[in-house]
């Protein structure tokens, strides 16, 4: 005899036709195995025209592009790049489920990602409504940097503001790092913080962090936010102000900034480290880097590269890793379009 819970979830995980109800107000379905669903699947809801694009991006893409392109996580695209060094390409749809960690959601999930223009395109053919598109890159940077600016660009310096310490990394447009570093804080004392302290704090910063054109402040948002936090966001919100007032001092002649906000989703769409609506950790990008088997070829001292090893904590290292991956992000999205790869840099 079957249980009425493993019924039930017979019914709910194996679809088929209706069949009526039982006494206990279960929908019955036919009885469809896991194997016949995929298969059917595959078969009802793409085409072969579908089939042709998801096989070429398969077996085509670089490992860069199924992650900055396609947005799939990194242990899934070491697995289709193993898969097609060791097998060959991907021949049908079936194949893609031969890969270490595709289920059947999975699959569908790198199909939908394939042939996300093919859908939105369909979807607002056919239905009326208005397809979700990708927010552009540019949208994550405030305010909105303008071309003519990025022509004037010759360095830039990422910055992290922590509760404990301010974390730098400076990157010139040949992606050579000159700093990497951090500056310690008092703001564990908040009770302590107030308006002239924070700026004490702030001028000290500024004094150590490295001369550069253009700075980025990488913001956070925290979604476990908490009334017992508040200290802790306002403190890092007020220095943050005040190194962003001190480092634009020639707004007032200019009027052009040279400090600009990037969302921490940058990062997450450049190097497709989000996983599950969460940030993942990209330190296995620095060690491809280390070992220059990065895509282009990143400079960084011994000496600094010992800085990072030496870091006490996980955290640090994270830290670390985060402001070195936005200047990276930064080059390698604004400056591999052609209007600005072959503008000259400023004297």
């Amino acid at each position: 005899m079957i249980s009425s819970v493993k019924k039930k979830f017979m019914f709910d995980y194996f679809p088929g036709p209706c069949i009526g109800k039982n006494k206990k107000g279960y929908i019955l379905r036919s009885f469809v195995t896991k194997k016949s669903f995929e298969e059917k699947s595959i078969e009802q809801v793409y085409k072969p025209e579908d089939e042709v694009k998801i096989l070429n991006i398969l077996n085509t893409f670089t490992e860069e592009q199924l992650r900055q392109e396609k947005h799939l996580i990194y242990p899934l695209v070491d697995q289709i790049v193993e898969y097609r060094s060791k097998i060959g390409p991907f021949t049908t749809l079936t194949d893609l489920k031969k890969v270490k960690g595709v289920g059947p959601h999975r699959f569908k999930e790198i199909c939908e990602k394939f042939l996300s223009d093919t859908v939105q395109a369909s979807q607002k053919k056919n239905t009326g409504t208005k397809a979700r598109t990708e927010k552009p890159v540019e949208s994550y940077f405030s305010p909105v940097i303008k071309p003519e600016i990025l022509k004037t660009i010759s360095s830039v310096t990422s910055v992290t503001v922590c509760l404990d310490a301010i974390y730098f990394t400076t990157m010139d447009r040949d992606l050579n790092v000159s700093n990497w570093s951090h500056v310690m804080l008092t703001g564990s004392d908040l009770q302590q913080q107030t308006a002239p302290k924070i700026l004490e704090q702030a001028l000290a910063v500024v004094e150590a962090l490295p001369s550069s054109n253009f700075y980025l402040f990488e913001t956070r948002f925290s979604r476990r936010f908490s009334l017992s936090h508040i200290d802790v966001f306002m403190f890092v919100a007020q220095l943050q102000m005040a190194l962003v007032t001190l480092l634009n001092k020639e707004f007032k002649e200019t009027l052009q900034h040279n400090v600009y906000y990037v969302s921490d989703v940058f990062t997450r769409k450049a190097f497709g480290l989000n996983v599950g609506g969460e940030q993942v950790s990209g330190r296995h990008i620095l060690k491809l880097i280390e070992d220059n088997q990065y895509t282009d070829v990143v400079s960084v001292p011994p000496e600094l590269w010992r800085n990072y090893y030496n870091m006490e904590t996980s955290l640090y290292k994270e830290r670390y890793c985060s402001c070195l991956l936005v200047a990276l992000g930064f080059f390698q999205h604004f400056f591999s379009k052609s209007i600005y790869k072959n503008s000259s840099p400023p004297a």
